[in-house]
Order: C-alpha cells, then sequence, then structure tokens
C-alpha cells in the first residue's frame, strides 16, 4: 500500500477494500482478454486449414 493520509479509519478501510476489489475484477479482465486472444487465433488457424483443404480437394477433382 501507500502513504495515505485518511481522516478517518472507516474511509481508509473502504478505500483499501475497493482497491483491492478493483485490483481482482482488472486482473480479471486480463485474463479474459487473453482468452479471447487465444481464441481468436485459434479460430484463424482452423479457418485456414479448412481453407486449404477446400484447396486441394477442388484441386485433385479438375
Amino acid at each position: 500500500m501507500g502513504v495515505e493520509g485518511f481522516s478517518s479509519y472507516e474511509k481508509s478501510v473502504v478505500i483499501t477494500f475497493f482497491e483491492r476489489v478493483t485490483k481482482w475484477i482488472s486482473i480479471g479482465f486480463i485474463i479474459f482478454g487473453l482468452l479471447m486472444l487465444w481464441s481468436y487465433s485459434k479460430n484463424n488457424k482452423d479457418r485456414e486449414e479448412q481453407t486449404e483443404e477446400k484447396g486441394k480437394i477442388i484441386n485433385s477433382v479438375r
């Protein structure tokens, strides 16, 4: 924590609790974002593989 000058104990408890909660929420958003990036890249890779397979099938038919 830091050196904060609070006028009352209740304010210090509420603010430190709020800081702790927002820290966990931000960590959750970071993890969610990383999972979305992973999912997007995996989806793109699968889509590219499917288009390559379609191209091979079409070329083999000709």
